[in-house]
Parts: C-alpha cells; sequence; structure tokens
C-alpha cells in the first residue's frame, strides 16, 4: 500500500508539470496504483476468506520424498545443500 501511494506522488509530479505529453501519462499512470491498491484493499482480504483454513495448513511431505528411485537424493536437494 505505501509502494503504491509513493508511485501515485511521484506520478502526481509529472502532471503539474507544463509539457502536455508528460502530463497526460501522468493522469495514466496514476490510475495504475490507484487500481492496484484499491484491489489489494479489497479483493485480498476476501480470496484469503475464501481460501480459509486451507493457506494455514502445513505442507508436509511423506518421509523420504526426496529421495530419488535408486535412493539417493534428487539433484536439486545435493545441489541446493553444496552451494549452502
Amino acid at each position: 500500500m505505501i509502494s503504491g501511494a509513493t508511485v501515485g506522488i511521484g506520478l502526481v509530479a509529472m502532471v503539474v508539470l507544463p509539457v502536455p505529453f508528460l502530463r497526460s501519462i501522468g493522469y495514466g499512470g496514476i490510475l495504475v496504483p490507484l487500481v492496484s491498491v484499491a484491489a489489494v484493499l479489497t479483493l485480498l482480504p476476501v480470496l484469503l476468506a475464501k481460501g480459509g483454513a486451507r493457506l494455514d495448513w502445513p505442507r508436509r511431505r511423506p518421509r523420504g520424498a526426496r529421495l530419488t528411485a535408486q535412493g539417493r537424493r534428487a539433484f536439486s536437494v545435493r545441489s541446493t545443500r553444496a552451494s549452502a
């Protein structure tokens, strides 16, 4: 929300410029953060409420799910651990 307001304030600066081309870009650009902040404040809580407990449920893999068919660890797990 704060980032949307920051972008909006920056684009308002384009509106006060006397150049008509930049002014029209400023008017159009102000709509984007305005709509996105409005969607975050209204639509996101509804989607989170609809998701309910499914969003809070921890996702646990079955024991040994990271092992390949040969019993070795998957390449992604080995490479991650090697780089860390």
